[in-house]
């Protein structure tokens, strides 16, 4: 962490250690920081926003990896969030396709261990999306990508009210680098996780 500009800055990296039989050595995944600045400034300099089916085609060509949009212009509708002992911040967001539950057709739940780890439908009986896979926002609303930080979601959910602000939401599901899928360290970390939060079914296939 380091201090500066009047805020702080940090970085995460995922370990390959001896308590994942050193999962990652020889397959790190270059160029991920260049596509994510790349696909910054496509959403930047766009001359009209971008629609979601755009971005998930900005993303796909960038990567090399598969991108798809699995919910365009939903309404964030509920947020829960906690922050555990271990400073992991806990939470379930519901997704509907009207800004008041109650006139809602559609519902996806996302659940998140800091990270987005599982996307599901009520009407469905298989995961949306799965981690290792990323599950991403965007709204074309705002034009913007963003994470589950408070701040971030205030954007679309007001917190005092317990309703949507009204600004749209999209999820875009991104398939895995193949050195994730096929390393079953980072496979199993993955799956740890999901169990915590009460998953027990089956891991995305490489």
């Amino acid at each position: 962490m380091v201090g500066g500009f009047g805020g702080y800055s940090g970085i995460a990296m995922w370990p390959s250690n001896a308590g994942n039989q050193f999962a990652l050595s020889g397959s790190y995944i270059p160029g991920t920081l260049e596509q994510a600045r790349q696909l910054g400034l496509q959403l930047l300099q766009a001359v009209t926003p971008l629609s979601t089916q755009a971005v998930a085609a900005g993303i796909q060509n960038l990567t090399g990896r598969a991108a798809r949009a699995v919910v365009t212009n939903f309404f964030i509708t509920s947020v829960s969030q906690s922050t555990s002992s271990a400073s992991l911040d806990s939470g379930i967001i519901r997704l509907d396709n009207a800004p008041d539950p109650a006139q809602s057709t559609e519902t996806h739940y996302l659940y998140n261990l800091n990270e987005n780890l599982i996307m599901y439908s009520a009407a469905s009986t298989t995961p949306d999306i799965i981690a290792p896979d990323s599950i991403c926002y965007y709204s074309e609303s705002t034009v913007r990508g963003f994470s589950n930080a408070s701040d971030d979601l205030a954007q679309y959910f007001d917190a005092t009210t317990g309703r949507s602000t009204g600004n749209q939401v999209s999820v875009i599901a991104v398939q895995t680098a193949p050195q994730l899928y096929n390393t079953p360290g980072v496979v199993a970390s993955f799956a740890a996780l999901l169990r915590n939060i009460g998953y027990a079914g089956g891991m995305p296939p490489g």
